[in-house]
Order: structure tokens, then C-alpha cells, then sequence
């Protein structure tokens, strides 16, 4: 008699996606019924279509990447009469708009008071940039931009796949003493997360503050609607990162891709592995999956441990109070050399720290350079520095 309780779930969660999408063609098919409906009127389709011109000069002068403006410049005049429009329809949705200003300002706020303030002193900074050598102009790069400092005091370990992470993630689990922090893009029930759920349920039970926050899209296939409701009935605190809503709006296209998990800000996990059974070889969904993670032992986990709680506060639309969730005591010297300078980057300002980052690596290389990515979809700017690297006599792959 256990048997039918998944099939109905199932079901239940395919009705929610079959309502979703039904109600999102509704809306398309409206849309495109009132333009057409409009275009009997000629001088309308004329008007319609000069602004979509308009709109594509406009575009070619902002101070955008290429491609992105020529893909938008494209779909404008495939579509001119109604392409304009709709280009200015969703660039100017109040909830985008508020959405960009409400988490620019709490990074700056917290940056300044719990980030800066590490930079301050000029130690370890100074220290790293002695050291540092070329990669000097990329430590001040991020010290100025983003407001992330340097670290000492940090053990790091590379993990090439799911499964060596998970062995260490969950033994730094069971040692949690006052909070655990994870934030996903994609959380799937099955034996990578149901392991570290069972975890987590123990030490809610102890009195650790168990935080999960997953993005709300990103798990849409693989967790039912009312699963935020399930672990907070384990006493685990659970946040939705931009809850998926079925209207035609531009601020679902803001997706948190993130993968962080903190534990006593001492500890901190970040790279491309999510919480699912494809990452541990456990499921063959696309073939066998090939990617990897990074641990922090140290100080540098503190700067993780900001990033959470400014999506965190974002997200719940509550003041936090950073500062008690400092380590209780510095980190101990580690016999690991050199230093760390943890970094995010989002699509929210037009800065792109990720890809000059990147752009600064391929720059400095002397020998080899060696890239692993699920995704590949390099611009023109991208592939000149590549291509230019590679005709430099550096090994490139």
C-alpha cells in the first residue's frame, strides 16, 4: 500500500507543470493575437516598425557585449513590427527594475561593513601582492570592484567529481557545532541529498541553525511545489531563490546558479557540483557527468559565508545580523602556502568580473592552459584571447 503514495505525487506535481505551461501559451497566444489584431491598421504597422529600427541603433551604442546586443538587435528585425515593443515592454518591468536595485544594495551595505572592513588593514593584502607577481593587477582588480579581501590562513583541496566531495561534505556536515548554510541551483531527492537531509535533520534536532535556499526554477523537474513546507517541518529554515510564477515577465529570467554550503563559517564548499544523483555518477542522465568543487578550510570561508547571507537576507526580506555569524575564534596557521580571495559575480551590474578574471588568466599564462566546462560558448573577445594565447606558444586545450 506505500507504493502509490510517489505515483501520486507524481501526478500531482505534473498537473502543476502541465498548469504552468498551459497558462504561459495562454498568454502568448493572447499577446500575439492583439498584435496581429493591431496590424490591420497600417499606419500602426509603420510606426511600429520605425520603432523597432530605432530601437536597434540604440541598442549598437550601449556600452554592451556584442554578441548580447547583436542577438537582440537580430530577433528585433526578425520580428520589426512588434519587436521594438516588446524589447522595451520587458527592459522597463518595474519588478526587474526593483529586483537589480533591492540586491545591488545589500551587497554594498554588507560589503562595506562585513568585507571592506577585512581590507582595511592592508595585511594579508599587502603581503599577497608581494607575492603575487603578475597576478598582482588581478588581486586589485577584485579588491576594487568587489570588495572581497584576501585571506591567509586557508587549506584548500580540488575535487575533480561529486563523489570525493561528498565523502568530505558530509564528514564536515556531521562536525557542524552552530550552523550550516546551502545554497543550490539544484537540489534532487535521491542518495547525494537524502544523505546530507538525514544530516541536517539530526543536527536541527541538536540545536544547529540549519539554512537551505535553492532556486526555485533550477528545481521546478526535480522537487515538488510544496517542498520548502517539508523542511521546515524538519525544523530546517528553507528560502526560495525568485519563487517561479506562470506570467510573461522578464524578472524570471534571474536565476541564482550558485552552489555554496558554509558550515560554521569555518568550512565553506563552492565550484559546479549540485545536489543531485548525475553529480555522483549515481544517475546517467546526460552520459557520466564531469564536474568538480572546491573546499575552504579557514579564514577565506568567511567571504562565503557573506555571499549566503546576502542572498539569504534578499530573498527573505530580512534584516540579518552578519556580524554573530563570525567564527568564534581566528582560524589556526595552516602549513598550506599562498592566499585566497573568494569572488562572485552577477549579471544584476555590468560589471563582468567572471570573465575578466578568465581573461586575466588566459593572459598570464606561460606554459599550458587547460579548460574543463560544461559550458562552452565563448564571444568574440573570449576567443581572440584564446586564439592569441595559443599563436604565443602556450599549450592550449
Amino acid at each position: 500500500m506505500a507504493k502509490p503514495q510517489p505515483i501520486r505525487g507524481f501526478r500531482k506535481l505534473l498537473n502543476r507543470r502541465l498548469f504552468i505551461a498551459l497558462l504561459i501559451i495562454a498568454q502568448l497566444v493572447l499577446l500575439i493575437a492583439m498584435l496581429f489584431r493591431s496590424l490591420r491598421l497600417k499606419w500602426l504597422e509603420d510606426i511600429l516598425t520605425l520603432f523597432s529600427v530605432v530601437t536597434a541603433l540604440h541598442l549598437m551604442t550601449r556600452p554592451d557585449k556584442s554578441a548580447y546586443k547583436l542577438s537582440l538587435v537580430f530577433l528585433i528585425l526578425l520580428f520589426p513590427v512588434f519587436g521594438g515593443a516588446f524589447y522595451w515592454i520587458f527592459h522597463f518591468q518595474s519588478t526587474s527594475v526593483g529586483f537589480r536595485h533591492r540586491l545591488a544594495k545589500i551587497q554594498k551595505e554588507t560589503a562595506e561593513e562585513f568585507l571592506t572592513a577585512d581590507n582595511a588593514t592592508g595585511e594579508p593584502f599587502e603581503e599577497a601582492v608581494q607575492g603575487a607577481g603578475e597576478s598582482k593587477k588581478q588581486l586589485y582588480y577584485l579588491k576594487n570592484h568587489t570588495d572581497f579581501p584576501v585571506y591567509r590562513h586557508t587549506h584548500t583541496q580540488y575535487y575533480p567529481n561529486g563523489t570525493e566531495m561528498l565523502e568530505q561534505l558530509a564528514e564536515d556536515l556531521k562536525h557542524a557545532e552552530r550552523y550550516i548554510f546551502l545554497e543550490y541551483f539544484i537540489i534532487e531527492s535521491g542518495k547525494m541529498w537524502d544523505s546530507i537531509l538525514d544530516i541536517l535533520r539530526e543536527h536541527v534536532k541538536a540545536g544547529v541553525t540549519v539554512r537551505v535556499l535553492y532556486d526555485d526554477l533550477g528545481c521546478f523537474l526535480t522537487l515538488p511545489s510544496n517542498y520548502a513546507s517539508t523542511l521546515r517541518s524538519y525544523g530546517i529554515q528553507c528560502a526560495l531563490f525568485n519563487p517561479f510564477h506562470p506570467f510573461l515577465t522578464s524578472i524570471q529570467n534571474n536565476r541564482d546558479h550558485r552552489k555554496i554550503a558554509v558550515i560554521d563559517g569555518r568550512v565553506a564548499y563552492t565550484g559546479g557540483i549540485n545536489l543531485a544523483d548525475e553529480y555522483i555518477d549515481q544517475r546517467i542522465k546526460y552520459g557520466r557527468w564531469k564536474d568538480s568543487a572546491i573546499r575552504l578550510a579557514g579564514d577565506g570561508a568567511w567571504s562565503l559565508t557573506v555571499m549566503f547571507l546576502q542572498m539569504w537576507r534578499f530573498c527573505t526580506k530580512k534584516q540579518e545580523d552578519f556580524e554573530s555569524f563570525r567564527p568564534l575564534s581566528p582560524a589556526k596557521p595552516t602549513d598550506c602556502e599562498g592566499w585566497v580571495q573568494p569572488y562572485t559575480d552577477s549579471p544584476m551590474d555590468k560589471e563582468n568580473v567572471g570573465e575578466h578574471i578568465y581573461l586575466r588568466i588566459i593572459e598570464q599564462a606561460q606554459h599550458y592552459l587547460y579548460i574543463t566546462t560544461p559550458y562552452l560558448m565563448v564571444d568574440d573577445g573570449m576567443l581572440s584571447a584564446l586564439k592569441l594565447c595559443a599563436k604565443s606558444g602556450v599549450d592550449v586545450r
